[in-house]
């Protein structure tokens, strides 16, 4: 997932039953009570369709990580896929300047 990728309809759905499930999860495991559950999903809703791309996402998992603790492994979990493409994407243009060097 690349910092420019388009957060496209597919990708806000997975993204939406990602966070739906630690919302029944934390209410599960009483980190989260009914009042923070219709907040969380209303700031949810609320706020994912505008996101464009992977940055703006990230910024919306940082406020509700911050907002709500039940989603820190979310944001983690996508914090961590962000950065493995990002890694990708800077070893692919090392390479290929190596390889223009040669």
């Amino acid at each position: 997932m690349a910092n420019s990728q388009v957060f496209d309809v597919n990708l806000k759905n997975k993204v939406k039953a990602d966070l739906l499930h630690a919302i029944i999860s934390g209410l599960e495991a009483k980190t989260l009570n009914l009042v923070g559950m219709k907040a969380s999903a209303n700031y949810i809703l609320d706020h994912i369709e505008a996101i464009k791309n992977y940055s703006q996402f990230m910024v919306f998992m940082d406020e509700l990580k911050t907002k709500w603790p039940v989603f820190k492994n979310s944001y983690n979990l996508y914090g961590n896929k962000f950065y493995q493409e990002k890694e990708k994407e800077v070893i692919s243009k090392l390479q290929g300047f190596i390889k223009s060097q040669r």
